[in-house]
């Protein structure tokens, strides 16, 4: 099975389509490239081609139970504590053996895998590998484990209504085109002839060379302007 290598040339939707088509189980990783988040990793973990668990910013299972009323401050803290002192079972598990219902455990783990994936389809410019099992060296013991137990999501969850590449090229394809039109240029348009245009509009546009009641206007379009030639030339 052979994966883009980087969300730039796909999206998370068709990478993780190509997972549950193909019944994949190990670690999908995501490497962010851009920013000041450039080298976060993210792990989603995979059985049967459905997440199971996630790696990633998000909400803990104790903050999911607490906020649902399932969890009180006492046993919260108390599961805190046996962790820091070396506790190996997963925080679910210790909060079950202090008394928390097993089922309400498992739902708070699926809304966990669900609220941090969820971001994860926002990346536009990450690395992208997949490790066909689930490796400790790829992500912490304890995600391995909680992926090979916890409930896998739906594909409802993680793929229905999800952006797609091709999707993506006609978004870029229509912006392009807004693009040439608010530079009134014509769609066969090189680059040095777009440059040379855009540096005419936004000096046409510029709101000092406006009247008050035009002033909003031509603000909102040269805004769009510079949005639109930045996403576009990149």
């Amino acid at each position: 099975m052979l994966l883009a290598a980087s969300l730039s040339r796909s999206t998370l939707g068709d990478i993780l389509g190509q997972l549950h088509r193909a019944r994949a189980s190990g670690v999908l990783v995501l490497s962010e490239t851009v920013g000041d988040r450039a080298g976060v990793e993210h792990a989603v973990h995979l059985i049967g081609g459905a997440p199971r668990a996630v790696a990633s910013d998000g909400p803990r299972i104790g903050e999911l139970l607490a906020e649902r009323r399932l969890l009180d401050r006492e046993r919260l803290a108390e599961a805190v504590r046996r962790k820091r002192r070396g506790d190996d079972r997963l925080f679910g598990e210790v909060v079950c053996a202090l008394g928390s219902d097993a089922d309400a455990v498992n739902d708070a783990l699926e809304q966990q895998t669900r609220a941090r994936l969820e971001p994860l389809y926002a990346l536009s410019e990450a690395k992208v590998r997949f490790h066909a099992a689930l490796f400790e060296s790829v992500a912490p013991r304890a995600w391995v484990r909680a992926a090979r137990t916890a409930r896998s999501l739906s594909p409802v969850d993680f793929l229905h209504g999800r952006r797609r590449a091709k999707m993506r090229e006609q978004g870029e394809t229509n912006e392009r085109r807004e693009l040439l039109r608010m530079l009134q240029l014509g769609l066969e348009a090189d680059e040095k002839t777009m440059r040379e245009a855009f540096k005419r509009r936004v000096h046409e546009l510029h709101p000092d060379r406006a009247g008050e009641m035009d002033r909003a206007q031509r603000t909102k379009d040269l805004s769009r302007l510079l949005s639109l030639y930045q996403r576009i030339t990149g």
